[in-house]
């Protein structure tokens, strides 16, 4: 008798067991999956800065190159670039210096990320005209004023 009334008492126990040991299992698996997810859209995340970064320099490069050639045709434009799926916009900001011989050059290049984000990635140079820095001309090709 007294054994039956052990029984009674434990009926349940071992379906509560069962259940905290599947909602263990299901935390697991589920964990598992978020962080495998989550390894590949870093990795894709990485690839996607390294060729930002890689476009960044050859867009630096460039407007650097134009400044040897012709001094005044640095200037700030915007244009958009399609590597693959992804459309990188590259800004270039030219700021002149008082001296109107130096040029300060931001290269940036900015693209739409994953959930929402949007990274960018900005390098930045001083460009000088040598050749006409003393007695010089102070023109500019952009139009400013009337």
């Amino acid at each position: 008798m007294d054994k039956l009334k052990g029984l009674k008492k434990n009926k349940g126990f071992s379906t509560l067991e069962i259940m905290i040991a599947m909602v263990i299992l299901i935390l697991a698996i589920g964990a598992t999956l978020m962080v495998s997810t989550g390894n590949q859209s870093i990795l894709v995340d990485s690839q996607t800065n390294s060729e930002a970064l890689g476009l960044t320099q050859k867009t630096l490069e460039y407007e650097q190159s134009i400044a040897r050639k012709d001094f005044k045709l640095v200037n700030s434009t915007t244009t958009f670039e399609t590597i693959g799926p992804i459309t990188y916009k590259k800004e270039i900001i030219v700021e002149t210096a008082p001296d109107f011989f130096t040029k300060k050059i931001t290269a940036k290049v900015s693209w739409t990320g994953t959930y929402g984000r949007n990274p960018s990635i900005s390098l930045t140079s001083l460009v000088t005209n040598f050749e006409n820095a003393v007695g010089g001309n102070t023109c500019d090709s952009n139009l400013v004023g009337d």
